[in-house]
């Protein structure tokens, strides 16, 4: 398979955790049951998810194949099934969960001035389904495009299915204040194991690579919580084309393929996770 490849598509975020021996496995909805991905493409989908990759696609014998992050789904591109995967329990949210919030920095941010600078603060809100949202502001810093914050609040209630939504901002006295990009880290990436890192800024404008560093520690967790389990990840209708799609048992290959980490870059297959990519890109 050295023509094989792993396209990757965008980066969500720095490492959300450590994958430990006994971890459960990612999952794929088949027929409306949740089943366990085999052990190698379990590896890979755990690197991948922990390297914060948006988008992985596969090809392989003329076929593609996508696993998106953000919205949770495995896609044929062939045969435009989709399926649902989620990630492992241990990886999970809980409900009622508070977390040490510290927005820290931000760097590399458009010039929304015409003195070639900007005036920037950063906005965070929890945004989930059917409450109020919590939210907090850093102070505005001036005449600069890499501003630092180290601006510290508590966000409480969060539950499964939230996510912290970040949105930068350059201050104008007098008129709308200019919109600088906007990062969104769902539950899964801070709750179980906290976040300490940099995530690249979204819409941050054209030719702009800009990047917001965060670090986030659970505090406690509520009483009788429990996992995240189905009701994050709605599995497959019945009689949808995901639910009617039969998965193929992996089959043994050999060989390495490459994964493309960004332009000019690339990581082999057994430096990512250390096993053999056959079965993974056999079974996908």
């Amino acid at each position: 398979f050295g023509s094989s490849r792993i396209h990757l598509q965008g980066r969500r975020s720095q490492p959300i955790g450590t994958a430990l021996p006994g971890m459960s496995r990612f999952q794929v909805s088949i027929r409306g049951e949740w089943k366990d991905f085999a052990a190698d493409e379990d590896r890979v989908l755990k690197k991948l998810y922990q390297r914060g990759e948006r988008l992985a696609r596969v090809t392989l014998r003329g076929q593609q194949y996508e696993f998106s992050f953000d919205v949770m789904e495995e896609r044929n591109l062939s045969t435009r099934k989709v399926r649902a995967i989620r990630p492992p329990k241990e990886w999970a949210c809980t409900d009622g969960r508070t977390v040490q919030l510290t927005i820290v920095a931000a760097r590399g941010l458009r010039a929304a001035d015409w003195t070639g600078t900007s005036d920037p603060y950063c906005v965070c809100e929890v945004s989930g389904k059917g409450r109020s949202k919590s939210q907090t502001k850093t102070r505005v810093i001036c005449k600069t495009l890499n501003p630092r914050w180290d601006h510290e609040a508590e966000m409480s209630g969060i539950a499964a299915g939230d996510s912290l939504v970040f949105k930068l901002y350059d201050q104008d006295w007098g008129k709308r204040d200019d919109f600088l990009g906007t990062v969104t880290l769902q539950c899964e990436q801070f709750l179980s194991s906290g976040f300490d890192g940099e995530v690249q800024i979204d819409e941050a404008g054209k030719g702009v690579q800009a990047y917001l560093q965060l670090k986030i520690n659970a505090l406690q967790e509520a009483p009788g919580s429990s996992p995240l389990g189905s009701a994050a990840v709605t599995p497959a209708a019945a009689g949808s084309p995901a639910a009617q799609d039969q998965r193929p048992a992996p089959a043994a290959a050999e060989g390495r393929f490459a994964v493309a980490a960004g332009a000019g870059s690339s990581t082999s297959a057994s430096e990512l996770r250390g096993a053999p990519a056959g079965a993974f890109l056999a079974a996908v």
